[in-house]
């Protein structure tokens, strides 16, 4: 005859499997809130807004979205890092909260590895070169001449310090010998405002974010990172194509991370939702429509994708020549 001990610790582990099971098959039975770390408006939030309708019906729950800017990506990242892992607060977000400020910063209020799971890659997007339309130039080259030239203080822009787009002008500057001076905004929105009102003279970021203010002459789109040109900016070349392969590297994607205790059941649920739902014809669409490349990845390999990544901007900080923000 088993002991009593043997046959209670039996049922208690079935009646925890059963639990588990249960959780996964009634999650979510409320309102998930997705943190986007920038301000409204730029392609971090856009895209967010575009999964966040469809997930939405993927998961028969609303999803909602909460901007919370500030420190390149970081403040909101840390109110996911603490929040409950019920899988009810997700983030979705570009690399440099994620990948980037590690390199950047000693101290920081989360630690990626330790407080985040990956749930899941969403798209990519080329960084492109903008110069405000005041700028006398036409092409790259031009820009560089004018730059070296200029009597007047020059500076970039970027969605914050330690952000991709830092980083791309930061590299830029010195592959080409400028000294354009960083100023750091709460996001591409933001930046982009300074850049077209003239407050600074260049900046880097993602096609999407910046469609508008071109179409509208107000700024100028001069070279695109990534391997091939951005499908809504036919006539825009790439770095490489202008000699300076260097450039090819900066391009940004955008993911999907939720708090480290989400059970692995939840996070799949979560993962398998947000791949179907990036699949889907007008999500593809409305994202091509922003030129961004929607390439949804699963938990596990985005989990492999992010190490790949780090190397990769290491190497980037590497070559600047180090950079450290505290």
């Amino acid at each position: 005859m088993r002991s009593i001990p043997f046959l209670a610790a039996a049922f208690c582990a079935a009646l925890v499997v059963t639990g588990a099971q249960a959780q996964r098959a009634d999650y979510p039975n409320r309102p998930v809130r997705m943190v986007v770390p920038y301000a409204p408006g730029g392609g971090t939030d856009t895209a967010a807004r575009i999964v966040a309708l469809k997930l939405s019906q993927t998961l028969g729950q609303p999803v909602v979205v909460d901007n919370r800017p500030g420190a390149a990506g970081m403040l909101g990242t840390d109110v996911v890092a603490k929040a409950p892992g019920d899988g009810y607060t997700i983030l979705l977000t570009n690399g440099s909260p994620i990948v980037l400020s590690p390199l950047l910063y000693s101290k920081m209020a989360y630690d990626p590895r330790r407080d985040f799971a990956a749930v899941a890659r969403v798209s990519q997007a080329p960084m492109v070169l903008l110069v405000n339309s005041s700028v006398p130039a036409n092409n790259l080259q031009e820009f560089v001449a004018w730059a070296k030239q200029s009597a007047q203080p020059l500076s970039y822009a970027s969605f914050g310090a330690g952000s991709e787009s830092h980083l791309a002008g930061a590299y830029f500057n010195k592959l080409v010998t400028l000294s354009m001076e960083h100023i750091a905004y709460k996001g591409s929105a933001p930046a982009m405002q300074g850049l077209a009102s003239g407050q600074v003279t260049a900046m880097f970021t993602d096609p999407g974010s910046a469609k508008g203010m071109i179409k509208a002459g107000r700024v100028k789109a001069l070279a695109a990172g990534g391997t091939r040109r951005s499908r809504s900016l036919p006539d825009v070349p790439t770095f490489a194509e202008l000699g300076m392969p260097a450039m090819n590297d900066f391009v940004t994607w955008f993911g999907v991370f939720a708090p480290a205790a989400v059970p692995k059941p939840l996070l799949q649920k979560l993962s398998d939702a947000i791949v179907e739902s990036v699949q889907t014809t007008d999500v593809v669409t409305k994202l091509g429509d922003m030129d961004q490349e929607p390439n949804p990845m699963p938990t596990g390999p985005t989990s492999k994708f992010l190490s790949e990544n780090a190397a990769t901007w290491t190497k980037i900080v590497r070559d600047i020549g180090g950079v450290k923000l505290d």
